[in-house]
């Protein structure tokens, strides 16, 4: 459906170790902290996102912050995760 503006996707389980371990989303990645963020983000694994503006038609790489029944754990890191890119994309 969204091929044709996705170019990558990564999947960010929040979880904690022992229910990422009990099961998890195939191709989904466990970071549970906000250091294991900026080590996913900094690391040569994952495709680097670059800046866009409203109506870029550029395909882009987008991240999914996964956590069960938690109003807490995927916020936190997205809140983190936005901050740290924000702060590299100004970088720039």
């Amino acid at each position: 459906m969204y091929d044709d503006s996705i170019v990558n996707f990564h999947i960010i389980d929040c979880r904690f170790d022992y229910e990422y371990n009990g099961g998890h989303i195939p191709g989904a990645v466990n970071i549970n902290t906000t250091s294991a963020v900026e080590d996913l983000l900094l690391g040569p694994s994952l495709t680097k996102p670059r800046s866009s503006v409203s109506g870029d038609s550029a395909k882009k790489t987008i991240l999914i912050f996964h956590c069960e029944f938690s109003a807490k754990r995927a916020p936190t890191l997205y809140d983190t995760c936005f901050l740290f890119l924000a702060e590299f994309l100004l970088k720039l």
